[in-house]
């Protein structure tokens, strides 16, 4: 059986750092007299927040490849001068938390732009407010299903609809003819990208079977017996990080 898990954690984040440092010398260029919240004569702030800690720990390597790689600008001499700094701290994954860092981000540490943050919630009333403030909030990854036109700010992951179409089009070009089932967690983010996965996987006449699990679970055990019992060739889970790799490791040990 063929496992494909996701928790909306992309792995192509090297075109975000170059889009970023392109971004900031076209802003900076023959501006050398610019200065404001967040740049300094030799230095450009950058802020982030992200799970550092945790289940979602995982996630926070998004902003240790984004450092190394500010790292490495820096190393080439900046941005027109400028050295990179990126402040980035951990949210744990809880909206108390991650409002409390993001107002020492902007009003106390005063950065020039947040960039790659990941949201803690679905209303994205902190990215709001950091738009209020007129900082910019790049690269943002967000549990919404369709990101909102907010001023100044920008999403890093597609819609959930977009990422379900990718991946059906993409098991039928690579694993046609074979059946697929999904697992996914029982809540309205995970059920939408498995209805559109599964409508886009019919249509593609790939077999499919759906099977939801609770948000909370005791054990992998019988979950895994049902996935089994399916015989498909290839299972998609749709769940959060942590559910996905015990899963996967009790499939294992069947």
């Amino acid at each position: 059986m063929v496992i494909y898990f996701f928790f909306r954690l992309c792995l192509c984040v090297r075109e975000w750092f170059l889009f970023v440092v392109l971004g900031l010398g076209v802003f900076f260029s023959g501006v050398s007299s610019l200065f404001g919240q967040g740049v300094g004569p030799r230095e450009i702030v950058l802020g982030g927040h992200l799970p550092l800690t945790g289940s979602l720990q995982v996630v926070g390597d998004l902003a240790k490849g984004a450092s190394a790689y500010f790292q490495y600008i820096n190393e080439q001499g900046g941005v027109h001068g400028r050295l990179i700094r990126y402040e980035y701290h951990d949210n744990r994954f809880k909206p108390e938390v991650a409002k409390q860092v993001v107002s020492d981000l902007v009003l106390k540490q005063q950065v020039f732009a947040m960039f790659g943050s990941v949201e803690t919630g679905a209303s994205l009333e902190l990215t709001q407010w950091v738009s209020q403030q007129e900082v910019p909030n790049l690269f943002l990854v967000s549990r919404t299903p369709k990101f909102p036109n907010i001023p100044l700010s920008a999403s890093f992951m597609p819609t959930l609809k977009t990422e379900s179409l990718i991946l059906g089009r993409y098991l039928a070009t690579q694993y046609p003819r074979q059946s697929v089932v999904i697992w996914s967690r029982q809540d309205d983010y995970h059920q939408t990208l498995s209805q559109v996965l599964v409508k886009e996987l019919k249509k593609l006449q790939i077999p499919v079977q759906v099977l939801k699990h609770e948000k909370f679970l005791q054990t992998f055990h019988a979950e895994a017996v049902k996935i089994q019992d399916t015989q498909a060739d290839i299972l998609v889970i749709f769940s959060t990080a942590e559910v996905s790799h015990q899963m996967v490791s009790r499939l294992q040990k069947n």
